[in-house]
């Protein structure tokens, strides 16, 4: 089953992706503001992580340019260094997703989860500019600026790895290719991560290989060869070689297997990012004793892990003291919309919102409130362009971030509620607590099918599924929620029983019924 912390290091690692390819987009000294907002974005990561970071500026074409350097000093051998780098330009063209915004991503994180442990070497964290053409292996490349200034210090950096596009993988057979005469012996399903390094960093490959291996699953490939065939070179490793050092890529194999590979549709969501997470983190439930997911669906999502035999579904719980219906809050306003959580694409608002706006001339009166703090501006802005294109910014209010209360609040005063998930090969939501939240407080929801939505949603007991990316459906659900009272409050008062069996005392129930399952089986197979 997927790790809580695995899973919550995909979305961190998602977010910087689309920050970076999606919020800033290409980023190169041809677009020299979003370089620098790249640059400024990265500095904010990092000392968000405690680290001081150093900007190593040196003039391209005229203009300014940096390297962005973090150190984690170590409590021993401090001047034994190991640089982390991945470079956060992106090629001329091309919004730089997997190339390289997964590499920065995953630099990122690594500081993230590093910061603060005391390490008996120093690991150096470096952003490099201008990795990607016309600067690639020349003395404009960032990183050969930085290897060169490290070799004028006699500094004794004892490995680097250079991170680039670690985010694409496949199970498909034939999804990987080589050049001549790799195709020979390596495998041709892109499920793998790639150690690479040339012959004078052979034994840091294997070291790097071996450390992986011990503490992950994921599958890895190995090659040491010189660095003048096909790809070998290819990244900010290349550098520092030229300056001496011992240095090995650490890749998805990029051109070798990704279609979008320097071209305009290298974009986040092409990006995988369940998988990224496994390479950055080490993995334990296969060795687990027990195995808990939170909906049968999250099980099925990743069955391909482990078998499901092995997992237990306990479903979250929903705070019924905290949405229970009291004289107090304010009374149920009639076809009122009402949408809460974040403002991202797979929550599939722009679905909800031409929905809501095929129903309004049935229902003038209506109105549709969506709250909730948003991750991706650029999709916020899309929504405002839409309700603006659709001309209904009168019924339409979008709130922002809002307090627990005033969600409650919300909750309490909808008539109906709508989450319109949209899973990809990438993400997905797993259960979908708003419909409990919603539920919990009398309200008929409409939601998605194939999603975590179906378990805690019966279409037609305690709200109504619709297929996902269905605006027709979508629209029809609310309209007749919205018509036939006698319906909706049939609904309503099932939606309180439904909240009832998801409540935290039963969840934690089953969850101590798992516990006391394992303790049983292990108890019985040290006694037998």
């Amino acid at each position: 089953m997927l790790d809580i912390n695995e899973v919550l290091l995909g979305r961190r690692l998602e977010r910087h992706v689309w920050m970076l390819a999606e919020e800033i987009g290409e980023r190169n000294l041809w677009r020299y503001g979003e370089l620098q907002k790249s640059a400024d974005y990265i500095t904010g990561v990092l000392e968000a992580s405690s680290y001081r970071t150093e900007r190593q500026a040196f003039r391209v074409n005229g203009r300014e340019v940096h390297n962005l350097v973090a150190q984690l000093t170590g409590k021993g051998q401090s001047d034994q260094i190991l640089v982390i780098g991945a470079h956060y330009d992106s090629v001329l063209g091309c919004p730089g997703a997997n190339d390289n915004g997964s590499g920065v991503a995953a630099l990122l994180e690594m500081a993230r989860l590093l910061a603060g442990l005391r390490l008996h070497s120093s690991v150096r964290f470096v952003a490099f500019v201008n990795e990607e053409p016309p600067f690639f292996q020349t003395r404009q490349m960032g990183s050969w600026v930085y290897a060169s200034r490290c070799r004028q210090r006699r500094e004794r950096i004892y490995g680097m790895l250079s991170l680039e596009t670690i985010g694409y993988y496949s199970d498909l057979l034939g999804s990987q290719r080589y050049p001549i005469p790799f195709a020979l012996f390596y495998p041709d399903t892109a499920n793998f991560i790639g150690i690479v390094g040339n012959l004078d960093s052979n034994n840091l490959v294997n070291q790097v290989t071996d450390t992986f291996r011990r503490h992950s699953d994921f599958p890895s490939e190995s090659l040491s060869a010189p660095g003048w065939m096909t790809g070998v070179g290819w990244s900010d490793q290349w550098a520092f070689w030229k300056e001496g050092y011992k240095a090995v890529m650490v890749t998805d194999t990029a051109q070798f297997r990704y279609k979008a590979y320097h071209t305009p549709h290298d974009t986040p969501e092409k990006v995988i990012y369940p998988k990224m997470a496994q390479v950055l983190m080490k993995r334990a439930y296969r060795r687990a004793n027990g195995l808990m997911s939170i909906s049968a669906y999250t099980a099925n999502r990743v069955a391909n892990e482990v078998p499901l035999s092995r997992v237990t579904v306990v479903p979250l719980g929903v705070d019924e003291a905290a949405f229970r219906p009291a004289r107090c809050l304010p009374r149920r306003e009639d076809k009122l919309l009402v949408t809460v959580g974040m403002i991202k694409r797979r929550k599939g608002l722009h679905i909800s919102i031409e929905a809501f706006a095929r129903i309004l001339d049935k229902h003038p009166s209506a109105r549709y409130v969506i709250a909730g703090q948003s991750e991706e501006s650029s999709y916020l802005d899309r929504l405002r362009h839409q309700i603006q294109q659709l001309n209904i910014g009168h019924a339409v209010e979008l709130k922002g971030e809002i307090t627990e209360n005033e969600k409650t609040d919300l909750y309490h005063r909808c008539s109906v509620f709508v989450a319109h998930f949209l899973s990809t090969a990438t993400s997905f939501d797993g259960f979908g607590l708003v419909y409990l939240e919603a539920n919990a407080c009398g309200r008929p929801v409409v939601g998605t099918r194939a999603s975590g939505a179906e378990e805690p949603i019966r279409s037609g007991h305690n709200g109504l599924l619709v297929p996902q990316g269905d605006v027709t459906a979508t629209a029809a659900a609310i309209d007749r929620l919205f018509s036939d009272s006698e319906f909706s409050r049939k609904l309503g008062a099932n939606a309180r029983l439904t909240a009832q069996d998801y409540s935290w005392d039963k969840t934690t129930d089953r969850v101590l019924r798992l516990y006391e399952s394992i303790l049983h089986a292990q108890s019985s197979c040290i006694h037998g």
